[in-house]
């Protein structure tokens, strides 16, 4: 079943930019902190520190098993996989043979994280809805057939659940050059344990709420990662380190702006000859979509509204002219913006 991101209360601010932190977490891990995202594994060396005189082999499989930690900590199932091939042999001394196994152990952990990193997808369902409405989203790794691999869920006494971070920053813009932006957190535990070699898929399906509306568009940027922790291979518990699932940015707009995608300069001409504030919304929604074809019209609109409209709508024409130029130009600084405007024309 789906969970929705704990609600998230908000003060309502004046325009400009305002950085909101919120850490949601209605999953039972308040005020504790979350895990390292990095943990190295160390693997004891036991019997390794050899007295003087000992075989060359204890200080040969001395170096092996430093190459085996480099391997593991540089996530590489391939390395670790090949020098163990190589050197776990009978001619091993007898301290390093466990050691040796239990760097085994960690080659089938190591090989999902580089799959989970590499196949991880992150979807809104069913397409990106309004701005102003509950987002559906989906993550979702592939299984991996012939790997004995389990995530453990909740349902598990003695092992804590494999849990996903859920990571979401939004910024919300408005038709006066206003940004609003907002940055909250989840973790999310799995309700149910997965058999990622039994043809199961790891999928988890969560909500961003319906924040409260403080502009005229809002960009959103999702981050997806698995928090370390612990799975099963064969039915032994292994650790897996944290891994960079997947990420996904989308805009959300206001419903019923097709017009204003399908004919962006038309709308953003009337917004500016009309005056009224109620449209200026559209001006700004058109410098978004404005095609290079269109673009040097919309920017002489702007600049004369700059010039000579009243400052609510030069304003307005300033925060367009941002959107469309990129130019790191205040839309507070009128002289600003028509030095640059007669900079520009001389350059065309």
């Amino acid at each position: 079943r789906a969970r929705t991101l704990a609600a998230i209360l908000l003060t309502l601010l004046s325009a400009g930019c305002v950085t909101e932190i919120v850490d949601a977490d209605p999953f039972g891990v308040d005020g504790t902190e979350l895990p390292a995202l990095a943990v190295p594994v160390a693997i004891p060396l036991g019997g390794a520190n050899v007295a003087p005189g000992g075989a060359a082999a204890d200080a040969y499989y001395q170096s092996i098993v430093q190459q085996l930690q480099d391997a593991v900590l540089e996530r590489d199932p391939d390395l670790l996989a090949g020098l163990l091939a190589t050197h776990d042999r009978d001619v091993a001394p007898a301290w390093a043979k466990p050691v040796l196994e239990r760097f085994r152990g960690l080659v089938l952990p190591l090989r999902f994280e580089r799959h989970a990193a590499a196949t991880a997808a992150l979807e809104v369902v069913g397409g990106v809805p309004p701005l102003g409405r509950v987002v559906p989203m989906r993550l979702r790794v592939p299984p991996v057939p012939g790997m004995a691999f389990v995530l453990p869920g909740e349902e598990r006494r003695r092992v804590a659940p494999t849990r996903v971070l859920i990571e979401v920053t939004t910024v919300d813009l408005d038709c006066f050059g206003g940004r609003f932006e907002r940055e909250f957190t989840d973790l999310l535990p799995l309700e149910d344990s997965v058999d990622m070699g039994e043809g199961e898929a790891l999928d988890v399906a969560f909500a961003l709420p319906a924040l409260e509306i403080e502009g005229c568009a809002r960009m959103v940027d999702v981050r997806c990662s698995l928090v370390p922790g612990t799975a099963f291979v064969d039915g032994e518990p292994v650790p897996i380190q944290s891994v960079e699932l997947a990420t996904l940015s989308f805009d959300l707009l206001p419903q019923g702006i097709e017009g204003v995608r399908t004919h962006p300069y038309t709308h953003l001409r009337n917004g500016l000859d009309s005056g009224d504030v109620r449209h200026l919304d559209n001006v700004f929604l058109a410098a978004l979509f404005m095609p290079a074809s269109f673009r040097e019209a919309a920017i002489e609109r702007c600049v004369e509204q700059v010039r000579n409209g009243r400052p609510v709508v030069a304003r307005a024409a300033m925060a367009a002219l941002r959107e469309m130029t990129g130019r790191p130009i205040s839309v507070d600084d009128r002289d600003g913006w028509l030095a640059w405007a007669q900079t520009h024309a001389q350059g065309r």
